[in-house]
């Protein structure tokens, strides 16, 4: 919520305005208009919401689409577009904001290689779907004889 500046579970409403609001993503989408107050992806602040969640489910499953990466250190020598600079720094809030919540997960589901992507890859969707649905197969086949 941009005007309480903080976190928000949106459990009631219309489902299209808390979905759209939740991928407004600030500078890339414009904020979203719900009751009266604007929203934009809560991801900054709490990219999963897992210690939210963790009271209402006996087995909560998170999916870490944004693993820590070490960037080489010739990777910021010259100059970056600011496009790149405003990118990393959503990177690594992400990262840093995502920590405590995995920790509450019995089970993560981190793709392999999804690191090599850029968040706004688009035109890779079907690249990355792939890749989730194997993960995701190859999690749910360790899980498929656990006893949650």
């Amino acid at each position: 919520n941009l005007h309480s500046g903080k976190t928000e579970i949106v459990e009631s409403g219309k489902l299209f305005e808390a979905v759209m609001a939740s991928s407004a993503i600030p500078l890339v989408f414009n904020p979203v208009e719900m009751n009266g107050q604007m929203y934009v992806d809560g991801g900054l602040l709490t990219n999963l919401p897992a210690r939210a969640l963790r009271p209402r489910c006996q087995v909560l499953i998170g999916v870490n689409l944004m693993p820590e990466v070490e960037l080489p250190p010739g990777k910021f020598k010259g100059m970056m577009s600011w496009a790149a600079i405003a990118t990393r720094c959503f990177q690594l809030s992400v990262v840093q904001n995502s920590r405590a919540d995995l920790e509450v997960c019995n089970h993560v589901i981190e793709p392999e290689g999804i690191d090599r992507y850029h968040v706004f890859q688009f035109g890779k969707l079907d690249e990355l779907e792939e890749i989730g649905y194997r993960t995701t197969m190859a999690m749910a086949s360790q899980l498929s004889g656990s006893s949650f």
